[in-house]
């Protein structure tokens, strides 16, 4: 008689004489479930479709993403905090002429950003408020000039809407910020370099709400990730610095400059100093010249990114 087989008579046997489930899956291996640690809501889908996608949710509990609509186009989609998409104002639309859209960020003041198909044919970011759809006007962002498509990644609270462009003729593409505060409101990362940095920002992926940008791109042709700070940023009240292992501070930690310098900084991670980067910040003159900062040499002993 093989082993396998004298498992399932024990099993049969135990089972015969009332043993718990527990102990029959613990006799095959199987860890036994504790108590729950979430409570499951399916959020369904949109009337008439068949499959839902989720991409962010914020601290009141909305959910945003993209779901299959009647007709079979993908439409935007945002829930309320204890809502699903089969209620009413959960489909967001698509913009003007458009077929198709997807929700990629979504704040905690329940705005909505991400891109649509427009009646271009193209690729565009879009932001609508708290209680809108991407049939307001305004919720076009545009593009960038010579980008036939843009998408949106991410948004603060205070509205900033970062993500990539590209012209459609080969594989680079190049990282925006949207700022209302800014002229023009959609900027070119990569435009705001000085010149010979040697950084390509290709997506820009996060910005919290202090207006830090997470970045992806290269440099001297080596992909690495960033990090765009604007200038006179105070490090958030309550976040310690962080320390290297020897108990040095942390330089990458915390950038403080005088805000009147339209400029930031970018580090490169495993980069022994920071690059300077035009970055207006909200509390700068719209328009003040970009003066460079020169590197910035890390501290002895901190360490290493």
């Amino acid at each position: 008689m093989s082993i396998r087989l004298r498992i399932l008579l024990a099993l049969l046997f135990l089972g015969a004489l009332g043993a718990p489930l527990a102990v029959l899956l613990g006799a095959l291996g199987a860890p036994a479930r504790g108590a729950p640690a979430y409570v499951v809501a399916d959020l369904g889908t949109l009337p008439g479709g068949a499959n839902s996608v989720a991409f962010a949710i914020n601290a009141r509990g909305q959910v945003a993403g993209s779901a299959d609509a009647a007709g079979g186009h993908a439409h935007a989609f945002r829930t309320s905090a204890t809502g699903t998409l089969a209620d009413p104002g959960a489909d967001l639309g698509t913009l003007p002429g458009g077929a198709d859209s997807e929700a990629t960020a979504l704040n905690d003041r329940g705005q909505v950003a991400g891109d649509a198909l427009a009646a271009d044919g193209h690729d565009h970011p879009f932001r609508i408020s708290a209680t809108g759809t991407l049939a307001d006007p305004g919720a076009d962002l545009g593009s960038l000039p010579n980008a036939s498509d843009s998408w949106a990644l991410a948004l603060n609270d205070r509205g900033q809407v970062v993500g990539f462009a590209d012209d459609g003729a080969g594989p680079d593409q190049t990282a925006f910020l949207y700022d209302d505060a800014a002229t023009p409101r959609m900027r070119d990362l990569n435009a705001l370099i000085p010149a010979g940095s040697g950084v390509a920002l290709e997506e820009a992926v996060g910005i919290n709400d202090t207006g830090q940008i997470a970045a992806t791109g290269t440099v001297h042709g080596q992909r690495h990730a960033f990090r765009l700070t604007p200038v006179g940023l105070a490090r958030p009240v309550g976040i310690p610095t962080r320390r290297g292992r020897d108990g040095a501070a942390d330089p990458g930690a915390s950038v403080t400059e005088q805000d009147t310098d339209n400029v930031g900084l970018v580090r490169a991670a495993g980069a022994k100093s920071a690059r300077p980067v035009a970055l207006c910040s909200d509390r700068c003159a719209t328009g003040a010249p970009a003066r460079l900062l020169p590197p910035r040499a890390r501290r002895d002993g901190a360490r290493s990114r």
